[in-house]
């Protein structure tokens, strides 16, 4: 769970720069409010992909069969040998 928190800290911690920082790299109006929605679609998109990865409780099916480990079959042999220098007297 340490793991996930980092993940989705370090995501809004980038969603806050980008709101407050980069998106002034351009005066424009259009290049901000594209740069904005992106980083805001982006960003929440991302954050839910963390929450699905790290939950598999509420994983859709869909996501389960992508994420189910694949089995491999395969067949053993056993043989088993006793060699004995060892014989007991009747």
């Amino acid at each position: 769970m340490y793991i996930q928190s980092v993940l989705q800290d370090t995501l809004h911690l980038i969603d806050m720069i980008n709101c407050t920082i980069l998106f002034k790299l351009n005066s424009a109006i259009w290049y901000q409010f594209i740069f904005l929605s992106v980083s805001f679609l982006s960003i929440h998109a991302l954050d839910g992909s963390v929450m699905l990865y790290f939950h598999t409780e509420i994983h859709p099916q869909w996501c389960r069969r992508l994420l189910k480990p694949k089995s491999r079959t395969g067949t053993i042999f056993v043989n088993r040998s006793k060699i004995s220098s060892f014989h007991p007297s009747d």
